[in-house]
């Protein structure tokens, strides 16, 4: 899908020999809301914009410009104080509005009748190194917690976007499991019962024989935390 979101890099002294090949895989988090965003282009029905909102630091890992352009989306208006802020547009209509801020969800759009939220995590996704699987599964525990965090909003879909690894994809299981108990979703906090699921919208790198090509492909590896009263589009 897209074959340069993930970025290959020699591991620093402490990490030789605790990941897969010679290399370590980054998947940054503003290349993990990037790609979000273009999958809702891409994939919903009718949908012509999305608004990611990356702080500072993702700005300095990605390149939030030179990647859209990439795709063909040009800097129309630019916005704010940083070099890569503004709406960018394509030759199909589609438009892409980068705003660095904080506390609107990493990815938003919103349609006829609905309206999407993300929050997004990156990691290495071949490491076996102790303190980055932490960072791992810290990241998906966030990802769903600042979406719990957020009040219940009618005809609004959140999502949690993480790397798919074999760690964050176990402790998703047990959330799953846990999430969906009776004890979990009878209790006020969780929102009147009305939460019963949230999809974890998940990252594969596929590795073809000897070559690994960094290609970016999304499945929905499980339901979390998702409204009962709003239709679930499988993505």
């Amino acid at each position: 899908m897209f074959d340069d979101l993930v970025t290959h890099r020699a591991p620093p002294p402490n990490r030789i020999g605790t990941c897969e090949g010679d290399t370590e895989w980054h998947l940054p988090e503003g290349a993990v809301i990037m790609a979000f965003a273009m999958h809702l282009l891409r994939t919903v029905p009718g949908l012509r914009e999305v608004s990611v909102h990356p702080d500072g630091e993702h700005g300095k890992r990605f390149d939030f410009q030179g990647w859209l352009g990439k795709r063909g989306f040009a800097l129309k208006a630019a916005a704010g104080k940083t070099s890569y802020g503004g709406t960018y547009a394509s030759p199909d209509g589609q438009t892409v509005i980068v705003n660095p801020s904080s506390g609107r969800g990493d990815v938003a759009a919103a349609g006829e009748g609905f309206r999407i939220v993300a929050e997004c995590k990156g990691g290495i996704i071949n490491t076996r190194h102790p303190g980055q699987l932490s960072r791992l599964r810290q990241g998906l525990c966030e990802t769903v917690g600042l979406s719990l965090a957020s009040p219940a909003v009618d005809k609004r879909r959140q999502f949690a976007v993480v790397p798919r690894t074999k760690v964050t994809e176990s402790l998703a299981r047990r959330l799953f499991i846990r999430a969906t108990a009776g004890d979990i979703g009878s209790k006020p906090w969780v929102g009147s019962a009305e939460w019963t699921g949230l999809f974890s919208i998940a990252f594969r790198v596929m590795r073809r024989g000897r070559k690994v090509r960094s290609m970016v492909r999304f499945s929905q590896t499980l339901c979390l935390l998702k409204f009962r009263s709003i239709p679930v589009t499988r993505l």
